[in-house]
């Protein structure tokens, strides 16, 4: 996802949740897939060198539910990568239990976007 251009180094929880409801899902429900297709990288999980970014992995875990409500709930997810082995074990394991049906968990910290998702 940083290769989306409205996100910039360092975005956090807050910054990607307005991303997928303002720009990711608007266009997803235009477009009514039948399955949904990840490629689950996760260079943006906190602590990655490449990313430079600050998702949680339970920012990880509510972006997956948003993704549920798509297509009926068939999901099909990839493992792409990521550069920080403890983030990326959590991201991934937040995935796969919320795909499993697992309630997600609170998010940590402010829930403040940064300006450009700003009304």
């Amino acid at each position: 996802m940083p290769d989306l251009l409205l996100l910039q180094v360092g975005m956090g929880n807050a910054d990607y949740l307005a991303a997928f409801l303002h720009v990711l899902l608007p266009l997803a429900f235009e477009f009514d897939p039948e399955l949904v297709l990840v490629s689950a990288g996760f260079d943006s999980a906190i602590g990655d060198p490449e990313g430079q970014m600050q998702a949680t992995p339970e920012c990880f875990a509510h972006l997956t539910q948003l993704l549920q409500v798509l297509a009926g709930g068939r999901i099909c997810a990839v493992l792409e990568g990521g550069y920080h082995l403890e983030s990326l074990a959590q991201s991934v394991c937040m995935m796969v239990q919320t795909l499993l049906g697992d309630p997600t968990p609170p998010l940590p910290g402010l829930m403040v976007p940064c300006q450009r998702f700003e009304g």
